[in-house]
């Protein structure tokens, strides 16, 4: 065997061993101490619940290519102006990072009238999210004010 086809073997053989020991997926990041996510269904309860939702497919994905993520697909009263679609967009992204810790999320909210997603209101980095939303507080300051309980 050439010394081309070796490192080749070599290559394959490493990725093979990498995706096998995570599933595909990418670890789970290294959760701060004192750090307790909002279980997954009590925020897509709290998502769909919110005003003016007609309805929402949430789940979370953690698979090769979009691990540990969020997503959202939010459908609004007819009619909303963008104005209060993205109002709904920041309520949907404030419940989400309540959850899994530095879960990344693809979120779009949707009305007759306007489509909101991340890029549309300029977040495109994680960094963007942190400036927008704050730090993830998990259990602590849950549900923000704007969810309905009970």
């Amino acid at each position: 065997m050439t010394r081309a086809r070796s490192l080749l073997a070599g290559l394959l053989l490493a990725l093979a061993a990498a995706c096998s020991s995570t599933g595909g997926a990418t670890p789970e990041p290294t959760v701060p101490a004192g750090y307790e996510a909002v279980p997954d269904e009590e925020l897509f309860a709290a998502v769909r619940a919110l005003p003016k939702v007609r309805s929402a497919d949430l789940d979370h994905l953690d698979q090769l290519g979009q691990s540990n993520t969020y997503r959202a697909e939010v459908r609004l009263a007819p009619d909303l102006p963008r104005r209060q679609a993205v109002a709904v967009f920041d309520q949907v992204l404030e419940v989400l990072r309540h959850g899994r810790w530095e879960a990344g999320a693809v979120v779009q909210v949707s009305s007759s009238d306007a489509t909101v997603s991340g890029v549309s209101v300029g977040l495109r980095q994680a960094a963007d999210y942190e400036d927008r939303y704050g730090e993830q507080t998990g259990q602590e300051g849950w549900p923000p004010p704007f969810v309905r309980t009970g």
